[in-house]
């Protein structure tokens, strides 16, 4: 019948898969199961997304290249982030000879493999493309595209994995694993964003890139049991900004440590101005804090 025809159908295949690659992800099934013709034709499409569900669906940086492959430009990279639900991010890489994978050792600690590393740098135009995403997403008071630029060109991965958090639109739990002294320069990242995103001369912009996340643990502990008793003092400035996330439910932060600003009076005045924790309410319900330091009673 007349009124059963698929309309679609009288569009070319390779139309059609060009129209999908600039539709939301989530749509790929839902067109797929239209009818039997269009099932046949997405089927490179759900493999696709039947692939990254194994692979992505919990993300670890171990490897060096998996940021790289999931930023990637390309239909399949965007399939990719949209399946990865949780991310575990193991350390920070300060440098190119760093770009090789980690490897725990168990009882130990997690060392970097043998052998070379997998790059000793970027492609310009990557580069290029990864501040104009950071942009695209943030307002930023002082933003310098060159040092970052710089950081990148030296191998420093910390914001690379903030545009992979961001750019994941079904991610739901962040993890940080404790590692020696290591802060992670991702979460110092995540703080810098979410600070120049309240503090610009228009007023408060509303976070992007955080909203599907759920739940944040900071500093979880491994069986790398030589890391474990070491503390990397994290800034309680760190802690404080995740409570601006606006769907979080649940955080775990260990190490918490107050850091000197040259006034220790001012740690017993306003923890709230000090730290610059939110006003009011927050969408936490349930918060762990473990192993914090040199904090007045006022601070809890």
């Amino acid at each position: 019948m007349a009124q059963d025809e698929c309309h679609l159908l009288r569009l070319s295949t390779e139309l059609i898969l060009q129209i999908l690659e600039y539709g939301p992800t989530s749509t790929y099934l839902d067109v797929a199961l239209t009818c039997t013709t269009l099932h046949h034709q997405c089927r490179n499409l759900l493999d696709l997304h039947r692939e990254a569900h194994a692979k992505y669906r919990i993300t670890l940086d171990l490897s060096p290249e998996t940021v790289i492959d999931l930023l990637k430009d390309t239909t399949k990279a965007r399939i990719e982030r949209w399946h990865v639900r949780e991310l575990e991010i193991w350390g920070s890489r300060q440098d190119w000879e760093d770009w090789r994978p980690w490897v725990p050792k168990l009882p130990g600690t997690c060392g970097l493999a043998d052998g070379f590393p997998t790059r000793y740098g970027l492609d310009l135009q990557d580069m290029q493309r990864y501040i104009r995403t950071a942009l695209e997403l943030w307002t930023f008071s002082d933003f310098d595209s060159e040092a970052i630029q710089w950081d990148l060109k030296a191998g420093q991965d910390g914001f690379l994995k903030l545009l992979l958090i961001a750019t994941c639109p079904r991610l739901h739990s962040l993890r940080f694993v404790k590692r020696g002294l290591d802060p992670h320069t991702t979460l110092q990242w995540m703080r810098e964003v979410i600070k120049d995103s309240r503090h610009t001369e228009e007023g408060p912009h509303e976070l992007q890139g955080f909203e599907s996340l759920r739940d944040i643990a900071v500093g979880i502990e491994t069986d790398q049991r030589l890391w474990n008793d070491i503390s990397p003092r994290r800034d309680a400035r760190d802690f404080a900004a995740l409570f601006y996330i606006p769907n979080l439910e649940s955080l775990y932060f260990n190490d918490l440590h107050y850091i000197e600003d040259g006034n220790e009076d001012y740690q017993h005045f306003d923890v709230v101005d000090q730290y610059d924790f939110p006003r009011g309410t927050s969408s936490v319900k349930h918060l762990f804090i473990d192993s914090a330091s040199e904090f007045s009673p006022e601070y809890y």
